[in-house]
């Protein structure tokens, strides 16, 4: 038991390294509005987990995954919606506000409750309608459930076990690169280079929208 879960953990990790859609809307938040912004992306994207934790424990997943309608309209609806994320940030006309260049060392800069209302949901429907994370918890997931009797849990309760060990990773992983990100701000002082960087966010997740609308 301990050595399939010290395997599953290397799987994750490494999915969970692997630049993704959660990824650049978690850097460009960060960059965009400060690190809370990005936490509290991260915590859109969380509860995004938690809801196809629940999907997977109560056998919705598989229907789901099993119905090429409702796969295809959670696909072709998360495509769209990171573009359109995209498309917002690359019109923006200022998405590094210049107040902000004032407050890199705290959690607390000028940032409204309405932007960070639309981090969190934006990390939460971007991870909702990503279809690679129902096929994750659909196949990646239960490929590392092992019997009842080897293990001493249900399968409901491994699944549960599992998902949070996923939740734990990327939660890690997601908080180091809001970090990253903040100390990169920190190192281009120029205000022009930070937006035309922010830009290149938005460019990096529309062409992810694209991807996922044409090759799945």
């Amino acid at each position: 038991m301990l050595e399939q879960l010290i395997s599953y953990a290397i799987v994750v990790t490494v999915l969970a390294m692997v630049p993704g859609a959660d990824m650049m809307i978690i850097m460009k938040n960060t960059l965009a509005l400060n690190r809370f912004a990005g936490r509290i992306t991260l915590g859109g994207i969380m509860a995004g987990h938690l809801f196809w934790l629940v999907i997977s424990v109560v056998g919705l997943a598989v229907i789901i995954a099993g119905s090429p309608l409702l796969f295809n309209a959670i696909k072709y609806a998360g495509a769209l919606y990171l573009i359109y994320v995209g498309v917002q940030s690359m019109r923006a006309g200022v998405l590094v506000p210049r107040q902000s260049l004032e407050h890199f060392d705290t959690l607390s800069a000028p940032v409204s409750r309405k932007s960070l209302n639309q981090s969190f949901r934006q990390g939460l429907v971007a991870n909702l309608l990503n279809p690679k994370v129902l096929i994750l918890y659909m196949t990646i997931i239960p490929q590392f459930v092992g019997g009842d009797v080897e293990t001493g849990l249900g399968y409901s309760q491994q699944i549960i076990l599992l998902a949070l060990i996923l939740v734990a990773i990327s939660i890690i992983w997601f908080l180091m690169v809001v970090e990253l990100v903040n100390l990169l701000k920190r190192w281009m002082k120029s205000y022009v280079l930070q937006n035309w960087f922010s830009k290149g966010a938005g460019l990096i997740i529309i062409l992810f929208g694209l991807r996922t609308l044409f090759f799945g």
